[in-house]
C-alpha cells in the first residue's frame, strides 16, 4: 500500500467519539444524536473484502431511489465536497492518474485495502516443487486455477479457525461462504484434499495462526 493511500484511509477510518455516543447490543458504536451507527461496516477499523462488499451494497440500495431520476435528467457525474470525497479523489489522482472518483478507482482502492495487512486475505498460492501427474494433480501449476485463490479469505468473521474448502463442480460466487471456497482440481480428488489440508493446517493453531493473530493486532 502506498503511503498516500495508507495516510488518507487512516484519517477516513478514524471515528470521533462524542460524550453522548454509545455502544449498542450489536457491538457497534452509535451516534448519540441521530442514533445511527458510526461504524456499521468496519467495526474497530477492520477492513475486509466481505465488509467492503456489504458497505457497497448498502450504499447502492440507499441511492437507488434517487439514482434513476438523476439519470433521466442526463446526469453522468456527481460533485462531492466532503473531506471523504476529496481524500478519495486525491488517492485516485495520485495512485491511478485519475482526477476524480470512478468505479474503477474505487474498486482498486477497495482491493488494496482489503488485502493489505489483514493477515487473512490470500494474495496467491504456489508450489515450488511437486510430483503430481501432468493434467491431473499437476494442474496446481495452472495459472487459471491459481488465480482463483487471489482474494479468498482463510478465516471466518471471528478469525479463529481456517476454513478453506476445495469444492467439486465449481464454486458458486453467490453461495454462502464462497469467499473461503476454491474449485477442486478435476480428476485429482486426493491432490485437492491434500491442498485443502495443507493450507488449513499451516494457517491453523499448529502452524502460523498465532503469528498471524499477533500480526493483525500489531504486535509484530
Amino acid at each position: 500500500m502506498t503511503e498516500t493511500i495508507q495516510t488518507a484511509m487512516d484519517r477516513l477510518m478514524t471515528i470521533s467519539v462524542e460524550p453522548q455516543d454509545y455502544v449498542a447490543e450489536d457491538g457497534l458504536l452509535y451516534c448519540g444524536s441521530c442514533k445511527t451507527p458510526k461504524e456499521a461496516f468496519f467495526p474497530n477499523g477492520k477492513i475486509t473484502a466481505k465488509a467492503f462488499e456489504k458497505a457497497r451494497l448498502a450504499a447502492r440500495d440507499a441511492l437507488a431511489p434517487y439514482a434513476e431520476a438523476y439519470r433521466n435528467h442526463g446526469w453522468q457525474y456527481a460533485a462531492g465536497s466532503s473531506g471523504t470525497a476529496k481524500s478519495l479523489a486525491q488517492i485516485s489522482d495520485t495512485n491511478f492518474g485519475l482526477g476524480r472518483i470512478t468505479n474503477d478507482s474505487m474498486a482498486k482502492i477497495a482491493e488494496i485495502l482489503a488485502r493489505e495487512g489483514d493477515a487473512n486475505t490470500i494474495e496467491g498460492l504456489g508450489f515450488y516443487d511437486h510430483g503430481e501427474t501432468p493434467g491431473l494433480g499437476g494442474e496446481v501449476d495452472n495459472p487459471r486455477w491459481k488465480q482463483q485463490w487471489v482474494g479468498k479469505e482463510v478465516y471466518g468473521d471471528d478469525l479463529s479457525e481456517p476454513g478453506i474448502r476445495l469444492v467439486k463442480g465449481g464454486v458458486d460466487a453467490n453461495a454462502a461462504d464462497s469467499e473461503h471456497k476454491v474449485d477442486a482440481l478435476s480428476g485429482a480428488t486426493i491432490t485437492s484434499r491434500g491442498v485443502e489440508h495443507l493450507v488449513n493446517y499451516w494457517l491453523g493453531d499448529r502452524g502460523f495462526a498465532t503469528y498471524l493473530k499477533k500480526l493483525r493486532q500489531g504486535e509484530v
